[in-house]
């Protein structure tokens, strides 16, 4: 086994199809990421660099977000869309320097990244390194997580998407301030050799490890979108509140008529909410109105007490009408604060 297969199999780690699941104790995962720091293990993303002196404007005639005024240090959430605005491909993306790309995405999703945006590779310098294992990553997620960070000796970038390299150690480490259960949030990224210096000084600085499994029960009550679940070709940005990851006013790009017509018009006809249910229930489950009707379906669902919690893409006028709805043989009720939620 590798160092990192080893230390979390130490620690308990449920691993499934290279994934942290949970460990040996669920309830203080989630209390770990709602009242304190918790430490997540990342290696299961895909990370691609895109490179070459015509990277940024490549990106920029693609993208939804302003590529060529972003700095080094500077990135966040990006999109490339179809014609009628749904999403194409869907993942964070860090400038690194002048001419080379950071992207951090789903599993998966790095192969699809690469093969979308060379569709539009027309002779510009510009190229694709999948990371496949260059890199490692954890991410610390919770209210004390830019505290354990600035314990861990590491610069604490603040803006969402800011990004900065620092050596406390042995190991370099890209610090990426990354916000996904509504509070502080930070990806490590750094060579896969360090992974137990990082790991051990993050939990010497007081975070406590937890699995994807706790981490996407915190992302749904918080109510952030993810890939594939809520962002993907069955939805736009805008239906997801993704105003994060488009640049108003940028020039030409795929689906930006359909963006800028969405945002001068109002709100578009779907959006995304937050729900309880008390009963079971799943991703893609219906939701019904009081007349028997589908008005949308769960996207995302996570275990919450005796019930559910979970994020549905739902017709505008049915949130507005706030429910509550049928989803199989449960009752849906929306859920404004996060809290509730949890």
């Amino acid at each position: 086994m590798t160092d990192r297969e080893t230390l979390l199999a130490a620690a308990g780690a449920i691993i499934a199809e290279g994934a942290v699941r949970r460990f040996r104790a669920p309830v203080e995962e989630r209390a770990a990421l709602a009242e304190g720091a918790g430490l997540v293990d990342a290696d299961h993303r895909d990370r691609v660099a895109i490179a070459g002196p015509d990277a940024a404007a490549f990106l920029e005639r693609l993208l939804t977000v302003g590529v060529e005024a972003m700095s080094p240090g500077q990135g966040g959430r990006a999109f490339l869309l179809d014609a009628r605005g749904r999403i194409q491909l869907a993942f964070d993306l860090y400038r690194l320097e002048a001419d080379r790309f950071l992207t951090d995405a789903s599993p998966g999703h790095g192969a699809e990244i690469i093969e979308r945006l060379d569709m539009f590779h027309f002779g510009e310098q510009v190229h694709f390194e999948p990371g496949d294992g260059a890199e490692s990553a954890l991410e610390i997620h919770g209210p004390r997580a830019a505290e354990v960070v600035a314990g861990m000796g590491l610069l604490v970038p603040e803006a969402p998407g800011a990004h900065v390299v620092s050596q406390p150690g042995a190991v370099a480490v890209r610090t990426i301030r990354r916000d996904r259960t509504g509070g502080p949030g930070f990806l490590l990224v750094f060579p896969p050799a360090g992974y137990d210096e990082v790991w051990q000084a993050a939990r010497r600085a007081g975070a406590r490890p937890a699995g994807l499994d706790a981490l996407d029960a915190a992302r749904i009550a918080a109510g952030t979108p993810s890939h594939p679940e809520e962002l993907g070709p069955h939805s736009s940005p805008l239906e997801m509140g993704g105003l994060d990851g488009i640049t108003e006013g940028k020039g030409c790009y795929p689906g930006q008529e359909v963006i800028e017509r969405t945002l001068a018009l109002g709100k578009p006809p779907r959006t995304l909410v937050r729900l309880r249910v008390d009963r079971h229930a799943a991703a893609g489950d219906d939701v019904i109105d009081g007349d028997g009707k589908a008005v949308g379906a769960l996207t995302s669902v996570a275990p919450a007490g005796e019930g559910m919690v979970a994020l549905a893409l739902l017709k505008r006028r049915a949130a507005q009408k706030g429910g509550p709805w049928r989803v199989g043989p449960g009752t849906a009720t929306r859920v404004d604060d996060p809290t509730e939620a949890a």
